[in-house]
C-alpha cells in the first residue's frame, strides 16, 4: 500500500514539476545583440523515470523525514548569462503551457487506491424524454432495484406505452411526430430490449432515453363565424392544417325580427348557402397562420305600429322590404274627418310617405320601429281685444280654425296692430283643440314719447318743454312758441296732433336778428356834411361808431354814443354843429409918442355875419391912414 501512494505522490510532483519549471523568456548581453529565447529542457526521459520507481520501490519512506530544505534568495547561486546554454535556433515564439486533466488525475488515483466495497443493491432509473400534447418536453420515469445475481430488461413494448399518448403532439406553431426511434443522451441510437445486470454494475444508473420525433410547421387556420345577430358574436375555430378541411355551412338559427339571407365571406365578398362547402387546403395556404371570417347576413325587418289618437294600438304590421305608411288607414268617427298619421300626434305626414328596407348587417342592429299616431280634424275660435284709451277692452276682429289636430294642444298665433303690444299675461292663447274651445288675445294700447329740441340754443333762450308720454292715437297739444332776446323762433315742427305709434321729436330752433345804426344831425347848419351810411349789425356784432364830422366855421358835438355791441333793436346816433365866434379888434401902428389913443372896443361875431369897419380915427396933427379892412364877413378865425 505504502508503495503505491509512493509512486502516486512521484506522478503528482513530476507534474508539478513539469508545470512550473517552464522557463520565461531569456536574452542575451545586448552587446551580443542576441534577442531569441533559449528554452531549457526539463523533460525527463523514460529511462530516468523508470530508474527512480525503481529506487524509490527500493527505498522505504519515512513519514517522519525532515522536510526539503529550499535556498533562500540569496544562498542562490547566481546563474552567469554566458554559462547558460544556448541554442542556435529559435523554436518556440511563445511559453510553453502544459497541463495534466482532471480526469486522468482521478483515474490514476482511482487505480491505485484500494476497491471500494460495492452496495447490496443497485438502483436502477430509465426516463423516457418526450413532448407532451402541448409540445412541451415530458418524462416518463421507471425504475428496479437489483441485487446480488439479479438483472433487468427494458422492452421495446415498455418504451411504447410510455410514448403511447404523445406519438404526434403539436405546440409552438409545430407539430412533433414521433418515428419509432429513441436516442440516449450523447444521440446514439437505443436497441431494446435493455439489460442491466448487478453483476456488471458498480452503483446506482439514473439514465435518460430520448425520443426522436419528425417536426413539422403547422399551417393554423382560424375560422371566425358569426352567426347569433342578437350579440354579434359567434365561434373562434383554430384548425391545426396539414392536408385539407372542409366546411359546410348549415342554416343559422332564426332570429327575431330578422330575415337571413345567406353567408358572407368578410376579405373576399364569397356568398354561400344552406349545403354550401368552404374547402382549405395545406398546399394553397400561403400564409403559416390565416384567418377566414364568415357572417351570416340578415335583412332587418320594419315594423309600422298603428295606434289611436289616444295612443291604444290599432295595428302592427312588419315587413323585410319597402312599404308605404298609408296602406293601412283609419276610420272617421265622431263626426271628425280622419287627417292622416303623425308622429307626434300633430303634424300629419305626407301620403306618399314611403319607407325604405334597413341595411343588410351581421350585427345585432337597432330595430327600425315607425309609431304613428291617428290624426282627426276639428275647429276651434280665435278673439282678438284691443285697449281703448280708457283703459277698456272690446273685440276687435274674431276668427275660426278649421281642421285642427283634434286632441292637440293649439297656440292662438297673435296678430300686429299698428299702436298695440300683445298682452300674453291676460290672454288665453293655448288650449287642447276640441269643438267650443275659444281662444282669446288681448292687445295693450302703447305709449310713446313727446320730445322738444332746440339743437344749439342761444344763450337766455327760453326753457324747453318737458318730455312727456301718451297713448297711442291720444291728442297731443304742442306747447308755445320759445323765445330768445335777439333772436327770431322758427315755430315748432309739429302743430298739435293725435300721438301716432313711434316716439315725436318736436324740433325748433333760432335765428339771430339784425338791427340798423342810423346816424342823424340835430340843427344841421345848411352844407352840412354827408351823414354815415346807415348799416345793419347782427345781435351782439360789435359796432364802431363813426369818427365826428367836420365843418368850417362849426364845432361838432360829436356822436351820442361810442362803440357798442348791437342790441336787439335799432340805434339812432345823433350829432350837432355849434357855429364858432370870433373877435374882430382894432390896432394902430406907428402912434407918436407919448399920445394915448382910445380904440374901437373888441367886438364878437358869429362865424359868416357881416362886420362893418369902425370909423377912422382922428388926432390933430395927425393924418389916419384908414384901416386895412372893409366891412367883411366873419371869417373862422378873430380878426
Amino acid at each position: 500500500m505504502k508503495k503505491t501512494l509512493r509512486n502516486l505522490l512521484s506522478i503528482i510532483l513530476s507534474a508539478l514539476l513539469i508545470v512550473n519549471s517552464i522557463p520565461g523568456m531569456v536574452y542575451a548581453d545586448e552587446e551580443n545583440d542576441i534577442s531569441q529565447p533559449v528554452v531549457q529542457e526539463v523533460l525527463e526521459t523514460e529511462e530516468e523515470r523508470k530508474e527512480e520507481n525503481k529506487q524509490e520501490e527500493e527505498t522505504p519512506i519515512n513519514e517522519e523525514a525532515p522536510a526539503e530544505q529550499t535556498l533562500t534568495p540569496s544562498e542562490e547561486a547566481p546563474v552567469k548569462e554566458e554559462e547558460q546554454p544556448k541554442s542556435e535556433e529559435v523554436i518556440l515564439s511563445e511559453p510553453m503551457q502544459m497541463s495534466i486533466s482532471a480526469e486522468a488525475m482521478n483515474a490514476q488515483i482511482a487505480a491505485v487506491q484500494e476497491e471500494a466495497p460495492k452496495p447490496d443493491s443497485i438502483k436502477v432509473t430509465i426516463s423516457f424524454d418526450m413532448m407532451d400534447a402541448k409540445g412541451e418536453p415530458i418524462s416518463s420515469t421507471t425504475s428496479n432495484t437489483l441485487s446480488k445475481g439479479s438483472g433487468w430488461n427494458v422492452s421495446q413494448t415498455k418504451a411504447n406505452n410510455a410514448i403511447a399518448n404523445y406519438k404526434k403532439v403539436s405546440g409552438n406553431g409545430y407539430i412533433y411526430e414521433w418515428t419509432g426511434e429513441w436516442v440516449d443522451q450523447n444521440n446514439d441510437p437505443i436497441s431494446f430490449p435493455l439489460s442491466f445486470k448487478y453483476a456488471e454494475l458498480e452503483g446506482d444508473v439514473d439514465m435518460h432515453i430520448i425520443a426522436v420525433y419528425n417536426v413539422t410547421k403547422v399551417k393554423q387556420l382560424h375560422l371566425n363565424y358569426i352567426d347569433k345577430i342578437s350579440t354579434g358574436s359567434g365561434s373562434w375555430s383554430n384548425i391545426d392544417l396539414f392536408s385539407g378541411f372542409t366546411h359546410t355551412f348549415k342554416q343559422p338559427v332564426g332570429q327575431t325580427h330578422y330575415q337571413f339571407l345567406y353567408w358572407e365571406d368578410v376579405q373576399t365578398g364569397a356568398r354561400y348557402v344552406k349545403g354550401d362547402k368552404l374547402r382549405f387546403y395545406y398546399k394553397d395556404l400561403i400564409e403559416d397562420s390565416t384567418t377566414v371570417e364568415i357572417h351570416a347576413i340578415w335583412q332587418p325587418s320594419i315594423t309600422i305600429r298603428y295606434n289611436s289618437e289616444t295612443g291604444s294600438t290599432l295595428k302592427n304590421m312588419e315587413a323585410f322590404d319597402a312599404c308605404d305608411l298609408y296602406s293601412y288607414k283609419a276610420a272617421d268617427k265622431n263626426g271628425m274627418k280622419f287627417l292622416g298619421w303623425s308622429y307626434d300626434k300633430v303634424n300629419v305626414l305626407p301620403q306618399d310617405t314611403h319607407y325604405e328596407k334597413p341595411a343588410l348587417t351581421f350585427e345585432k342592429a337597432e330595430q327600425t320601429v315607425y309609431s304613428v299616431y291617428a290624426v282627426y280634424a276639428t275647429s276651434y275660435k280665435v278673439e282678438h281685444y284691443i285697449e281703448g284709451l280708457d283703459g277698456t277692452y272690446s273685440l276687435k276682429e274674431s276668427e275660426t280654425i278649421n281642421d285642427a289636430v283634434y286632441g292637440s294642444s293649439v297656440n292662438a298665433n297673435a296678430k300686429v296692430y299698428e299702436g298695440f303690444s300683445f298682452n300674453a299675461s291676460r290672454s288665453t292663447a293655448r288650449g287642447i283643440a276640441k269643438s267650443g274651445l275659444t281662444l282669446k288675445l288681448y292687445y295693450s294700447r302703447n305709449s310713446y314719447k313727446v320730445t322738444y329740441d332746440y339743437g344749439a340754443a342761444p344763450k337766455g333762450a327760453s326753457a324747453l318743454p318737458a318730455e312727456k308720454t301718451y297713448k297711442f292715437e291720444e291728442p297731443v297739444k304742442v306747447a308755445a312758441p320759445a323765445s330768445a332776446q335777439g333772436y327770431t323762433f322758427s315755430g315748432w315742427s309739429e302743430e298739435d296732433f293725435n300721438m301716432p305709434a313711434a316716439d315725436i321729436i318736436i324740433r325748433g330752433h333760432f335765428d339771430i336778428n339784425s338791427y340798423k345804426v342810423t346816424y342823424r344831425y340835430e340843427n344841421a347848419p345848411e352844407n352840412a356834411p354827408a351823414l354815415p351810411q346807415t348799416k345793419e349789425y347782427t345781435y351782439g356784432e360789435e359796432v364802431k361808431v363813426a369818427e365826428d364830422m367836420k365843418m368850417e366855421g362849426y364845432t361838432f358835438s360829436g356822436w351820442n354814443k361810442e362803440d357798442f355791441n348791437m342790441p336787439a333793436e335799432d340805434v339812432l346816433i345823433t350829432g350837432s354843429f355849434a357855429i364858432n365866434s370870433h373877435k374882430v379888434s382894432y390896432q394902430v401902428n406907428g402912434v407918436p409918442e407919448g399920445i394915448t389913443l382910445t380904440l374901437p372896443e373888441d367886438q364878437t361875431y358869429e362865424y359868416g355875419t357881416m362886420v362893418n369897419i369902425a370909423e377912422d380915427l382922428k388926432l390933430e396933427g395927425y393924418t389916419f391912414s384908414g384901416w386895412d379892412k372893409e366891412s367883411f364877413r366873419m371869417p373862422d378865425e378873430d380878426v
